[in-house]
């Protein structure tokens, strides 16, 4: 430990009693900006845990079964809505291509009864 006169010389207050007004001033000073950082300081610290707290709030039911078991419901109800309205995409997708096929066979055989029709009967290949 220092002793009470190394603190007066690292103070600026000397060997006298008197305290020169100069080494007070500059002392106060020291005290006013480390008190000030120190404030500053606490000040974000509590900002800091408060935050934690409430993550920490937030965090606190998936540690326990029964809010895991309900993140768990959560998704596994978005996979199940995931995985229907693909399915429903792809069984559209698949009733259009059905379709997109049914219609252009319609088409060809509307062609081949118009090729049909157009073609000349066995009576008429006499008429001529």
């Amino acid at each position: 430990m220092e002793s009470m006169e190394s603190k007066r010389t690292r103070i600026g207050l000397g060997e006298s009693e008197e305290p020169d007004s100069r080494a007070t001033s500059a002392a106060a000073q020291h005290i006013r900006t480390t008190s000030g950082f120190l404030d500053a300081a606490r000040i974000k610290a509590k900002l800091l845990g408060g935050i934690l707290a409430m993550l920490a709030l937030l965090a606190l039911p998936a540690l326990t079964l029964p809010g895991f078991a309900i993140f768990t419901l959560i998704g596994e109800l978005y996979l199940m809505d995931w995985t229907y309205s693909r399915y429903s995409s792809a069984k559209s997708d698949h009733a259009k291509l059905a379709s997109t096929k049914a219609l252009e066979k319609d088409a060809r055989l509307e062609d081949e009864i118009d090729k049909i029709a157009a073609r000349t009967g066995p009576k008429e290949q006499f008429i001529r």
